[in-house]
């Protein structure tokens, strides 16, 4: 049989691993969504991950260049300093003074610096051509395609920012994404990015998270906490930065902004007040209250990452059980 100029097997596909920038939020060579509320702290993170590119701290492991784009930050006064603080190599950090984003412009810097590994869009909406509508998910989808083709022709990881919305009745991150729902269905990563819930100075404290809110790389939906200080980067000068503390239990849906509280949790926590009780009773309970079984099963899986709650299976029957996790005081 001849071979055909318009379709390819799928067995003559040769297959790969998936590459990270930063594994598990960060692939190389797809678009990767960071989406945030305004004030926490988006810029920061940027600039640490441009800090980790720089200086070769990353999975790829050698030092390589980053192309960033900022809307919002002065290259003067907030990037540098910013990159300063983090200790990124600001050499390789370059700042297009492009307001316009073409994959031909992207292509022009990738001749120009072969190394460059890591690109930023912040945010994607000011870098829109003109014609492009931010609210319909097929303009964006067709805006998107090319850069997806672009990021893993280049090996490159293309981070899209974006600021979460103010659709206060939803506690999907994916929904709480501002304009169309393309930019989030294109993006093979969706990273999640604020305060974190327990922090006891509440919004405006230095405790962040960053977690995993959609990924088609991964089965896991992990979370890393951090806390932003200052630190001085010139004289009369001085600029946030991030330390990593550790793992999180919490969920992209508990960074959002304007949390609502969890009836949910609360029904659980009640319900198994008093001991353990079969989830099929609980369920009804649920339902009887007017919560949904999706409501359950997301506060469910929040009390559990947080080592609040358990399930097992009943002996002899095998139906499942649910009980509160009591701490005993040593």
């Amino acid at each position: 049989m001849s071979k055909s100029i318009l379709w390819t097997p799928i067995s003559e596909v040769p297959m790969r691993p998936v590459e990270w920038l930063i594994e598990p939020f960060i692939p190389l060579g797809k678009v990767t969504v960071l989406a945030g509320q305004m004030g926490q702290g988006k810029s920061t993170l940027s600039a640490e991950l441009a800090a980790k590119v720089t200086t070769g701290k990353t999975d790829v492991g050698a030092a390589a260049s980053v192309l960033m784009f900022s809307a919002e930050e002065d290259p003067g006064d907030g990037i540098r300093p910013k990159l300063e603080a983090a200790e990124a190599d600001s050499a390789r950090v370059c700042t297009p003074a492009a307001f316009e984003l073409k994959p031909q412009l992207i292509e022009d810097f990738c001749e120009e610096r072969e190394d460059i590994r890591l690109i930023t869009v912040d945010p994607i909406g000011d870098f829109l051509p003109a014609g492009v509508n931010a609210w319909k998910t097929p303009d964006m989808r067709r805006f998107l395609h090319p850069f997806v083709e672009l990021a893993q022709r280049r090996g490159i990881a293309l981070v899209f920012i974006q600021h979460f919305n103010r659709n206060l009745d939803s506690d999907d991150a994916l929904s709480r994404i501002a304009d169309s729902q393309g930019l989030p269905q294109v993006a093979r990563s969706v990273l999640a990015w604020g305060p974190d819930p327990d922090d006891p100075d509440g919004d405006g404290g230095a405790r962040k998270v960053l977690a995993v809110a959609k990924s088609n790389l991964v089965e896991d939906r992990p979370a890393t906490s951090y806390r932003r200080e200052s630190v001085p980067v010139a004289p009369g000068i001085t600029a946030p930065r991030l330390v990593t503390l550790g793992g999180s239990s919490h969920a992209a849906s508990d960074l959002l902004p304007g949390r609502k509280s969890r009836p949910a949790d609360a029904l659980l926590e009640a319900a198994l007040a008093d001991g353990p009780k079969l989830a099929s009773v609980v369920e009804a309970e649920a339902r009887d209250r007017g919560v949904s079984a999706d409501q359950v099963r997301r506060a469910r899986e929040r009390l559990e990452r947080r080592g609040a709650m358990s399930r097992r299976k009943r002996p002899g029957d095998g139906c499942s059980e649910w009980s509160m996790v009591v701490e005993v005081a040593i």
